[in-house]
């Protein structure tokens, strides 16, 4: 690893960390308040719209899938008030490992997801990931996580000073026939 402009050799992986565990604040901690705020705006917003539409399961390694047999057998047995048995799940491991960059929101979410019961026995209804709103979800949470992972990459390219990124338009040489000024 090079080091920065600043000579830190913290810089880019601090950089890369904040990043990760907020969209946006590793350009923040660069210096590029900024872009770091359109950055966590935009996907705070895709993230929190995801999780708004499907729900907090749709954060989630796993999705229950049920049959209405399975649900009704389910439900028969806590009513005898047996336990429920071990539900059928179908992984969803590559949405998952998306949504794993999105940093602090997936992991609070998946935490407080995984909380939350699936079979509420007082009102005998199960939750379960109402299709096509759950999909929808983990989808929109999907695209902010790899959102935030290009982001992840500019904020160490930056952080880097790989050649080229810091060039502005200003800098590029006028065509000729284009006047700059009134």
């Amino acid at each position: 690893m090079s080091t920065s402009p600043n000579g830190s050799y913290l810089r880019a992986p601090v950089a890369v960390l904040l990043a990760w565990l907020i969209p946006g604040l590793g350009h923040i901690y660069l210096g590029q308040r900024l872009r770091g705020m359109i950055l966590l705006v935009t996907i705070t917003l895709t993230f929190w719209t995801g999780v708004a539409i499907g729900g907090v399961k749709s954060v989630t390694l796993y999705t229950p899938a049920y049959t209405q047999e399975t649900l009704n057998q389910w439900q028969q047995e806590v009513r005898k008030g047996e336990r429920p048995p071990v539900q059928l799940q179908i992984t969803r491991s590559w949405w998952f490992i998306a949504q794993l960059m999105n940093g602090a929101y997936t992991l609070g979410s998946y935490h407080y997801g995984r909380s939350v019961a699936d079979f509420n026995p007082t009102s005998g209804r199960t939750r379960v990931l109402a299709w096509p709103s759950g999909e929808v979800g983990s989808i929109y949470t999907g695209i902010a996580g790899l959102l935030n992972l290009l982001v992840i990459l500019d904020a160490l390219a930056y952080a880097e000073g790989l050649p080229g990124l810091r060039k502005r338009f200003t800098s590029q040489p006028v065509p000729a026939g284009i006047r700059s000024g009134p």
